[in-house]
């Protein structure tokens, strides 16, 4: 079994490298990207007793070196570490015995809060990256990658983000109370990293979990909602600007989403011409609570549904034919059923409207960084 560490350092020359990797008390074999070089080269040597690979290359940050790094690591079970880092003596033994005892084990995660054969993700909220050993094999099959953030100050978020991902359910993580590591500094998750995270599992109803976790943490301690907020909404925004270049995916890999937000969008409309037919008609074809029920779950499901499209304008495409087309529908069913011309295209108007805003403010619109 190959135990491999990665790093990714930001430095010009083999002299720098040696020092980190002293420093950080390297016991088992590397693999080195040296980010934002000019041009690219591979360099190879021995430390101690360990193969230690170099390339250097024109990543712009951190994180974009973490994911070259990943797709050509060539150890069994591989970590990262940043240069805070510091290994503790011992590491390479005490995880291959865990390994062997363990051996349908997709990770091992260090400093754990107890011995535990399955870690849960919510374990892992104050576990610094380079705690968590990962099979290859078990990364390469899942597909996971760093999401790439321009600003540094949410590469926590990211790497965090990483790690709840990993250790979730397929994987088997082992537990160990033991740590692998010191850290000058962690990667847990503060206020900004939480507006990440949240972002990415729930879209754009990330104010109201904003509101939920101030809730939570106002309980523990007293805090001012403003700069929580803005400090919550930064992480919102640095997720919202990741990865520009996928802005505009292929459609057919996100096809079910997609339906889902459709299905959604055709139902506010009709529940929306519903409500205002009982307003303007009196004529109670369902009780008005029902509608506004229906009216509620639609829009939920399609906040939820659209930001994970990732096509602008098949969003566009799709919100604004169900807006014209609801305005359409609406005018002759107000007109049918003996409502004045003014009230119909009112209401007609009404529907288009709302539908044409929500699909303006929940269509993704990223902005590409330098």
């Amino acid at each position: 079994m190959k135990i491999e560490v990665l790093i990714a350092i930001r430095s010009k020359g083999k002299k720098d490298i040696l020092a980190a990797l002293d420093s950080i008390g390297l016991m088992s074999d590397a693999l080195v990207y040296v980010y934002h070089y000019n041009g690219t080269k591979k360099d190879s040597f021995r430390f101690g007793n360990h193969n230690v690979t170099v390339f250097y290359g024109g990543a712009r940050t951190k994180i974009e070196a973490y994911n070259w790094l990943l797709l050509n690591a060539g150890g069994d079970y591989i970590s990262f570490l940043d240069l805070s880092d510091r290994l503790l003596e011992g590491y390479a033994n005490h995880l291959t015995s865990i390994i062997q005892r363990n051996l349908t084990a997709d990770g091992v995660l260090f400093s754990c809060s107890k011995e535990i054969k399955r870690v849960r993700s919510t374990m892992v909220k104050n576990v610094i990256l380079s705690n968590l050993w990962m099979k290859k094999e078990t990364v390469k099959q899942r597909g996971l990658a760093f999401i790439d953030v321009y600003d540094p100050h949410y590469f926590s978020g990211s790497t965090q983000l990483f790690v709840k991902d990993f250790t979730a359910w397929p994987s088997r993580c082992v537990g160990t109370v033991k740590p692998a590591t010191t850290s000058v500094k962690g990667d847990c998750l503060d206020t900004a990293n939480y507006g990440f995270f949240d972002a990415r599992r729930f879209g754009y109803l990330w104010p109201l979990i904003c509101f939920a976790r101030f809730s939570h943490a106002n309980k523990e301690e007293p805090i001012q909602f403003k700069p929580f907020f803005l400090a919550y909404r930064r992480g919102y925004l640095a997720y919202a600007y990741r990865g520009f270049e996928n802005e505009n995916k292929p459609l057919k890999l996100f096809i079910f989403p997609f339906i889902v937000s459709c299905i959604a969008m055709v139902g506010l409309a009709t529940q929306l011409v519903l409500s205002l037919l009982i307003v303007f008609t009196e004529v109670q074809y369902i009780p008005i609570w029902v509608s506004l029920t229906f009216i509620v779950s639609f829009a939920v499901t399609y906040a939820l549904a659209s930001p994970r499209i990732h096509n602008v304008k098949a969003i566009l495409i799709n919100g604004f034919s169900t807006a014209a087309l609801s305005f359409v529908v609406g005018f002759l069913t107000f007109l049918a059923l003996g409502v004045s011309w003014a009230m119909s295209l009112y209401g007609a108007f009404i529907c288009g409207t709302i539908i044409a805003g929500l699909t303006y403010c929940f269509a993704p619109r990223r902005i590409k960084r330098p």
